[in-house]
């Protein structure tokens, strides 16, 4: 019975969900344009998503649909919009995107929910690059906030 026990945890993820939750904890400034950095996993499960901690982008690594929700709160000293949207492989998702008007030291939290395909011919391809999922402050009033938490979780569906 041990050994089982034991071979079942060897599997490397083999045949579990693919599911991450990146995040940071630590406050972070971001500038317009800028990529909001997630620090820790947890949970990361399966092989079809990766990220790497400290890194901004979580990796969608076989076609398929996926999930992505995103959470993130704010500081804003200056009064304006506080906009985050979501952007793969540097480009701007469509309609993933979430707009707050705030006031002079207002804190907000700001929610993004979508599914993304990624398509292929071949189901089997396995991406090293490409596919990456970046949360991004689109704001230009204000030019910065500061991040007090976000995060990023990915499930892949089908």
């Amino acid at each position: 019975m041990n050994n089982r026990n034991n071979q079942f945890s060897n599997c490397n993820d083999r045949f579990r969900k693919s599911v991450v939750r990146a995040y940071s904890d630590a406050n972070q400034t971001v500038a317009t344009n800028s990529v909001v950095l997630l620090n820790n996993n947890d949970p990361r499960t399966g092989r079809s998503i990766k990220h790497a901690a400290g890194t901004a982008a979580v990796s969608l690594r076989k076609s398929g649909i996926y999930l992505i929700i995103v959470d993130v709160t704010a500081t804003s000293a200056d009064a304006g919009n506080v906009t985050f949207a979501l952007f793969r492989d540097g480009v701007a998702i469509p309609a993933a995107r979430a707009t707050q008007t705030v006031v002079t030291n207002d804190t907000v939290t700001l929610n993004i929910t979508v599914p993304i395909l990624i398509n292929d011919n071949c189901c089997c391809n396995d991406w090293e690059d490409g596919n990456d999922i970046t949360i991004r402050y689109t704001g230009t009033t204000p030019a910065s906030v500061i991040i007090n938490n976000a995060s990023l979780t990915a499930v892949k569906l089908a």
